[in-house]
This record gives C-alpha cells, sequence and structure tokens, in this order.
C-alpha cells in the first residue's frame, strides 16, 4: 500500500490527518488508534508529512503565464468527445456540437463582431485547436473572425442557416472551432451561434452569451486571473491526492452491482447495452439529431417548484426522477444506468466560475424501480443517491465507463442522458430570455433530456438521434414525460402515488388486440381430436 492509499484508507475510517509546523497532528474516532495504527503512523511519519504538503500544493490553482500557449492534454470528456467523431464505434460518426439562435430587435454587425474580439482576446479557449492525436493547443495570435450576415428578411432565411450551421462538423486542429452568423429575420435579427463542445460546455456557451449582451451594451468585464489550461493541469494533479484514491475505491466497490442502461427498443429490435444493434451511422451519410420541446409556463415551474421544496427537493431532482419513471415505462429492466452530465469546477480559484471551458464531467446514476413507492419517495431515493455519487467525483463517470469496457471485453454505453441547467448548476448570469432555438448533438447518445430556464418558464427538451429509435417512440416517451411534469405542477396528489405514466392510446390499444385472447373454447381435450384423426385416416 502506498501512502496515497494509505491516507485515504484512514480518511474513509474517519481519521484526519495534517502538519503543524512540521509535525503530525490527527484526529480520528475514539478508541481507532490503537498502539498498531499509532506504529504505522510512526514508521511513515515523512513519507506523510512529505505527501502533505505536495497535496497541499496540488490543491493552489496558479495562472502559469510562461506556459500559456504550449500543448496540455485533454480532459476525459473531450477525449471522448473526439473519438466519437469517427465512425469506427457504434453511434459515433457526429461531433458534440451545439447551436443556439438569439433573438434580438436588431444587430450591428461592427458592435458585434467588436464583442466577440474581446470575447476571443479574454477566453483562450476560444482561440484553442484540438490535435487529432489527443491534445490540444491556446493559439497567441488569431485572425479576426468573419461574421456573415444574411440581409433578406426572407422567413425561410433563418431556417436556412439553422439547417447548415446546427450540424456542423469542421476539422479540429483549425480555428476556429465555432461560427457566428446574423440574419435579418421578418420580425427581428438573429445572432447563429454554432460551437464545437470541444471547446466550451454548455454552462460555458451561456456564460459566453451572457458576457456578449454585456459588451454589446457597452459594459466591462473585470480581467480573469486564470485560463483553462490552468485548471485542467490543476485537476489532473489530484489524482494523486487521498480523496482521489477514497473516490476511486468508491466507485470500484459499486462496480458490480451497477446496472445497464436502459433496455429500449430501438428500430432494429432490442438492443443490448454493451454492444448496439443499430450501425453506427446512418447509411445516407452523417447522424441527425432533431429536438422535441415544450415549454412549462412561469406560473407552472413556480409551482413545481415550490411544490418541490415543500418535499425536501429541488426542481432538477424532480425533473430527474420523472425522466427515470418516464424511461423505465419503456425499458425492459426496471434497473438500469442513466447519464447525468454535471459541471466539474472545482472551487481551486476564485475566477473559476468565469472561465469557459469544457468542464463537463459524467455521473452514472443508478435507477432501481424494481419497487413501488410515491413519486415523492422516489424523488428522495434518486437525490440522496445523486447527492452521494457527486461527494466521490474525483474519479469520474469517464473513467467508470472506461474500466466498465474493459472488464465486457467491449465499449460499454450509456445513450440515455438527463441534463440539467436549473438551480445551483447554472451559470452566475441567471436565465437567458433571448434564447429562441437551440440544438445539441452528441456521440453515442441516444436521447439527450434537457431541462434549462428561460426567463421565468422552463424549458423541457429531447435531443434525439435519428434512426435509433422505432418511429414516433421519441415523442411518445418525450409527450408521457411532459405531461407527468405538468401533473406534478398542478396537482399534490401526483406526489403521493406512485408515478402515472400511461401508455400512448395507439401503443395500448395494439396490446389489447394482440392480447385479445376471449372465445369459445372447446369441450374436448387439445389432443383428443389428433387422435380422433389418427382412427379414422390411420
Amino acid at each position: 500500500m502506498n501512502i496515497t492509499e494509505l491516507l485515504a484508507a484512514y480518511e474513509r475510517d474517519g481519521v484526519h490527518l495534517w502538519a503543524d509546523d512540521g509535525r503530525l497532528r490527527f484526529r480520528a474516532p475514539q478508541g481507532y488508534l490503537t498502539e498498531a495504527r499509532r506504529a504505522e503512523l510512526s514508521t511513515h511519519k515523512a513519507a506523510i508529512l512529505e505527501h502533505l504538503a505536495a497535496d497541499e500544493d496540488r490543491r493552489v490553482l496558479r495562472h502559469d503565464a510562461d506556459n500559456r500557449h504550449e500543448p496540455f492534454p485533454l480532459t476525459d470528456i473531450q477525449a471522448a468527445y473526439l473519438i466519437g467523431r469517427a465512425d469506427a464505434y457504434a453511434y459515433g460518426g457526429v461531433a458534440c456540437h451545439a447551436y443556439v439562435e438569439l433573438g434580438l430587435a436588431e444587430l450591428d454587425p461592427e458592435r458585434v463582431s467588436a464583442a466577440w474580439r474581446t470575447l476571443i482576446a479574454r477566453h483562450d479557449m476560444l482561440r484553442v485547436i484540438v490535435h487529432p492525436d489527443g491534445y490540444q493547443q491556446v493559439l497567441p495570435d488569431v485572425p479576426d473572425l468573419t461574421i456573415e450576415v444574411t440581409e433578406t428578411r426572407d422567413d425561410t432565411a433563418v431556417e436556412d442557416v439553422r439547417a447548415r450551421l446546427s450540424r456542423r462538423t469542421g476539422p479540429t486542429d483549425r480555428w476556429p472551432l465555432f461560427t457566428l452568423h446574423i440574419t435579418r429575420a421578418p420580425e427581428h435579427d438573429v445572432l447563429h451561434l454554432s460551437f464545437d463542445m470541444l471547446a466550451v460546455d454548455h454552462a460555458g456557451l451561456r456564460l459566453l452569451i451572457a458576457e456578449f449582451q454585456t459588451l454589446y451594451a457597452g459594459g466591462e468585464l473585470p480581467p480573469l486571473g486564470i485560463t483553462f489550461r490552468d485548471y485542467v493541469l490543476a485537476r489532473r494533479a489530484l489524482a494523486e491526492t487521498p480523496e482521489y484514491a477514497r473516490d476511486r475505491a468508491y466507485w470500484t466497490e459499486r462496480l458490480e452491482e451497477l446496472p445497464p442502461a436502459p433496455e429500449l427498443p430501438t428500430a432494429e429490435g432490442w438492443a443490448a447495452p454493451a454492444v448496439p444493434a443499430a450501425p453506427a451511422v446512418p447509411a445516407e451519410g452523417n447522424a441527425t439529431f432533431r429536438r422535441l420541446e415544450r415549454t412549462l409556463p412561469a406560473d407552472a415551474a413556480g409551482a413545481l417548484a415550490e411544490r418541490a421544496r415543500r418535499h425536501g427537493l429541488t426542481s432538477a431532482t424532480v425533473l430527474l426522477t420523472a425522466y427515470a419513471e418516464t424511461i423505465g415505462r419503456w425499458s425492459r429492466a426496471p434497473r438500469f444506468t442513466l447519464n447525468v452530465p454535471t459541471v466539474d469546477r472545482l472551487p481551486l480559484h476564485e475566477d473559476i466560475d468565469r472561465v469557459v471551458g469544457d468542464f463537463t464531467s459524467l455521473e452514472l446514476l443508478a435507477v432501481d424501480l424494481s419497487e413501488e413507492m410515491s413519486f415523492a419517495e422516489r424523488a428522495r431515493v434518486i437525490g440522496a443517491r445523486l447527492l452521494e455519487d457527486l461527494e466521490h467525483s474525483l474519479f469520474t463517470g469517464s473513467e467508470l465507463l472506461a474500466e466498465l469496457s474493459h472488464r465486457a471485453g467491449s465499449p460499454v454505453l450509456m445513450p440515455v442522458v438527463f441534463t440539467s441547467a436549473l438551480g445551483p448548476a447554472r451559470s452566475s448570469e441567471g436565465a437567458l430570455r433571448e434564447v429562441e432555438h437551440a440544438l445539441t448533438q452528441t456521440p453515442q447518445v441516444w436521447i439527450d433530456c434537457q431541462v434549462m430556464e428561460r426567463g421565468d418558464a422552463v424549458v423541457l427538451s429531447f435531443d434525439v438521434r435519428e434512426g435509433v429509435l422505432p418511429d414516433g417512440m421519441a415523442e411518445d416517451v418525450f409527450g408521457a414525460w411532459t405531461d407527468l411534469v405538468e401533473r406534478l405542477a398542478g396537482a399534490e396528489e401526483a406526489w403521493e402515488r406512485p408515478a402515472d405514466v400511461p401508455l400512448p392510446a395507439a401503443q395500448a390499444e395494439r396490446r389489447d388486440r394482440v392480447n385479445a385472447t376471449a372465445g369459445p373454447l372447446p369441450d374436448a381435450l387439445l389432443h383428443e381430436p389428433v387422435l380422433a384423426r389418427a382412427r379414422t385416416t390411420p
């Protein structure tokens, strides 16, 4: 056992060790420090003190100005996105990409360009390129960004630009990894934003939009003291800490009991979670995604939040639980794992919440619907599971997936996703009112359920990969989920009984028709006509 593992074992047992002016101090449960354990600490005292000193240094995030433009490693999720762009893996062949439209009364192209020039200079990840062999680099200087303008007021102009930019998949080793476009729409102007998510995550894109609005209005932004590169290197150093060893042990112990992804019907039949049945990309070329969206109005969103609060829950947990219950209605097994992306911004620097980059980390959330319980109780169980898992987030879901795949001998997918931008997970700039349309696409994802605020309303959406699910199934699942959410917002009774997720009428009718076996029964036994025929026609 090395020093990191030794300290992690002590921490799991509730022992806290620290250095005080060259002396080793400790706080432990009563009776824990036996003579043998005291002797162990004494034997390893010098190594423990050295490790604690190095550990303190790892927790300090410093700006490395001299090496700012040197190559640095990809994060786990960036590496997964880069691999997923190729069609060598099932459900790959697509870039992780976000497309957003901002509707504003009038846009001055010169002011828009000036604002984005400031943002490009401010945020290193807007000058990043990603090499295909697996590292990234921030360019010290880049050319002026070209922002095209479509001057026509034709009704189809916005749709034409949307069709072109919402599924952009460009090279990663050439700048820029994003595209901006202005369209003069009939009612107002539209700013189209098309971003490769190797460079920026959902929270970072919202931050960029908010900062653009500040700059466009003539405001100023405070300086940043660190870069995304600084954070990535500091975050990687935490793999040498006892906390990382503790988190790795937590997930390793849970590895065997973690259920597979939901076993959903697909266009090709039932899909095994580890070995998908559908092809990697459609025969006609690149994979495509489409969005299903419904808005929960401000009054309903407020009612949902208030009911959640009275039950000791958050709106995000309630929406996640409703999603889990709905997916469970279509899953062949009641135990499954959902993919829940989270924001991995450890508080290593006071500026960390204002840095743009891909801070996404995966949380693999085990869901067990086999026991019947009220919706409120189910939400409390799922929320508690999620909170406990997030206490052990230094060992990431990407690392866990790699371990699962290694043990299975083939890639393990978790393609059913829930992404929340509500509450504490959203950026500090607040809810955005001007977002009119959005679409994301992610490799190895079938359904990405997303919830976010627009003004005082909450937008409920699915981004669905085309060609994976049977025709009409995504609409059925989405309708069932949003109907359940609206019932939870509207009536307390929905919280006090098990979640009611009825089958769509067409499916229920089809099942009734197939199962309609009532009819007259013969008086004879089943084999008697065979014997009678044998006697008459031997």
